[in-house]
Formats: structure tokens, C-alpha cells, sequence
């Protein structure tokens, strides 16, 4: 999950105006990146720094996710870092239907 988190997130690295959703996000990236650099470590990843989160990068990604990609986001479900899908989707009940084969 964290290969696909960073693909769907990695833009936020050079974004200047951040929208408000993105926010907890960027610096719970950024925190990452400035502990790689403080520690004279090379940066293992563009977006994260390193691969290890400190407790502020974990309290800030869950709420961060959530914000980001909408209050249904659910970290242990199927295809986590999608976004929650629109209000005019084809949905049932909370759940996306399968097309017909």
C-alpha cells in the first residue's frame, strides 16, 4: 500500500498552494524528508524521506488520508488509496456494483 500511497501522492512534494485536504499530508511527507536530511541520510524515497514514519507523521497520515481521499477512506479495505467515490457514481447501498459480464 505505501508504493501506491506514494504514487497517488507524491505531486503534493512540489505543489506551492496546497488545497486544505492536502495539508496533513504534505507535511507528514515533508517532516520525512527534512529527518532524512538532518540526519545526512540520502533520501531513500522523493516523497517520504525515509521509510520510517515518527509519531507526528502517524497521527497526521490517518486523519490526512481520510481528509484527502473522503470521511468513507477505510485503510483496510481493497484498493485504500482510491478516492471515495462521487456522489454520482453507480452505487448501492454504500457499495460500487460490478458490471455485468
Amino acid at each position: 500500500m505505501a508504493d501506491v500511497l506514494t504514487e497517488r501522492l507524491k505531486h503534493l512534494v512540489t505543489k506551492r498552494d496546497l488545497e486544505p485536504k492536502e495539508r496533513a499530508l504534505a507535511l507528514a511527507m515533508a517532516l520525512g524528508r527534512e529527518r532524512a536530511r538532518r540526519g545526512g541520510q540520502p533520501l531513500e524515497d522523493a516523497a517520504w524521506g525515509d521509510r520510517a514514519l515518527d509519531a507526528l507523521q502517524s497521527a497526521l497520515l490517518v486523519p490526512g488520508l481520510r481528509a484527502y481521499f473522503g470521511p468513507s477512506w477505510n485503510p483496510w479495505s481493497r484498493g485504500a488509496a482510491s478516492p471515495a467515490p462521487s456522489p454520482a457514481s453507480d452505487e448501492k447501498d454504500g457499495r460500487t456494483q460490478k458490471p455485468a459480464q
